[in-house]
């Protein structure tokens, strides 16, 4: 009995021990499943990247490789520091991602993506915008980009401009006019800008007041209606605090 107990006695610590082994091997902890190498960089407005979390709400980010032409960085320089993209390069050495800045006479520092692109194709601008990611991509990029250099609205007006002849010229003054430029100083002229309405750039005859010795008179006249397009701008100069 005292072998019995000697030979049992060490069996029973070794099955002990190795019980342990076992519950030991399957208690281990399973290793954490590693990070996709492609989980997207980008999550609601934020874009990741190794400087941090840029907000696509406040300013868009301009995804780019070396091939890019200069152009696109020559339109970015021309903005005010304020308004210009984040600068994301998708590809290229940080040599020749220099060279090209340097050449536009750009020197912000550029980022690149902590995970997957929202986009693969450059040049192209991406923000977001009423809750949802925009992106344009190739020469849409670059009249985006171009469009950042006017300033934000100051003012606007509207009155009403019924269909008909009138409302047709109303509609081709404001044409003339859209996308002037007024320089500090400088005096805008509507009827100056707007010249003289002809048939030829598709003015059509339509009531037109006039002064006369004897008063106000309706005449029909070829621009009849542009007078609309005047009014409305000089409503929208007044509410922005400009002289008129």
């Amino acid at each position: 009995m005292r072998w019995l107990k000697g030979v049992l006695l060490p069996a029973l610590l070794l099955c002990a021990a190795l019980g342990l082994l076992v519950l030991g091997f399957h208690l281990r902890p399973a290793p954490a499943p590693a990070q996709a190498r492609d989980a997207p960089a980008l999550a609601g407005r934020f874009l990741k990247t190794n400087r941090g979390a840029l907000d696509l709400k406040r300013k868009p980010a301009f995804f780019f490789g070396p091939h890019v032409p200069l152009e696109f960085f020559e339109e970015i320089a021309l903005l005010p520091p304020e308004k210009r993209p984040h600068l994301v390069a998708l590809s290229g050495t940080k040599r020749e991602i220099d060279s090209l800045l340097r050449r536009a006479g750009l020197r912000e520092n550029y980022c690149t993506c902590s995970g997957a692109s929202p986009t693969d194709t450059v040049p192209s601008l991406v923000w977001a915008k009423d809750g949802r990611v925009v992106c344009y991509t190739c020469s849409v990029a670059l009249e985006e980009i171009r469009e950042m250099k006017y300033p934000l609205l100051l003012a606007a007006a509207e009155i009403p401009n019924p269909p008909g002849p009138g409302g047709n010229n109303a509609i081709r003054a404001a044409e003339s006019i859209d996308g002037a430029v007024v320089g500090p100083g400088e005096v805008f002229s509507f009827y100056e800008h707007v010249g003289i309405p002809s048939a030829g750039r598709g003015y059509l005859p339509a009531r037109s007041l006039i002064e006369t010795s004897e008063g106000p008179e309706w005449i029909e006249d070829i621009g009849g209606g542009i007078c609309r397009t005047a009014t409305v701008l000089q409503f929208a100069v007044e509410k922005a605090g400009l002289e008129g």
